[in-house]
């Protein structure tokens, strides 16, 4: 999967579970694979917002903060 896809390109490839607006999940049905590493992935998540905060899934939640050059993880 190219890192610039267009989501509606392969829509028949993923399962949209939540639309916030702000962000949106989609599940991998089809073993598309991740721009960064070149495995296949479960789950997408594209985010529109500057930050995001995610809920424990661990126990530890974290949050994302994008910034002008990178974007930064936050573990709690």
């Amino acid at each position: 999967m190219d890192a610039e896809f267009d989501i509606h390109d392969h829509r028949h490839q993923l399962k949209q579970l939540k639309d916030s607006g702000d962000t949106a999940a989609f599940e991998n049905r089809d073993e598309l694979t991740c721009p960064t590493c070149s495995k296949s992935f479960d789950r997408l998540m594209i985010i529109e917002s500057r930050g995001v905060r995610f809920p424990e899934n661990d126990g530890r939640p974290f949050c994302l903060l994008r910034r002008a050059n990178d974007m930064v993880l936050f573990r709690h």
